[in-house]
């Protein structure tokens, strides 16, 4: 194979890797948060999700700004009345 094929394969990867990190990883608590909300009590923390969005609630847990915008998202996905 050539060095340029073999660049953009991983240019390719470096790109689906970010994609799936930092975009559908974060964007996939909400559909989470509506599930767990759906098969539980509707008035769940949102500290109790599961392990793999620890990361996010402990972001989360430390900063003022992705905590709104962490309770905006998940007010859209399960408004409460």
């Amino acid at each position: 194979m050539s060095d340029e094929r073999k660049k953009r394969r991983w240019w390719r990867w470096v790109g689906w890797t970010f994609l799936v990190v930092f975009v559908l990883y974060p964007l996939s608590i909400g559909p989470a948060f509506y599930w767990r909300c759906a098969l539980s009590d509707p008035f769940i923390a949102i500290g109790e999700l599961d392990a793999p969005y620890a990361p996010i609630v402990w972001l989360c847990e430390r900063s003022e700004i992705l905590n709104g915008i962490l309770s905006k998202y998940l007010d859209f996905w399960v408004p409460y009345p």
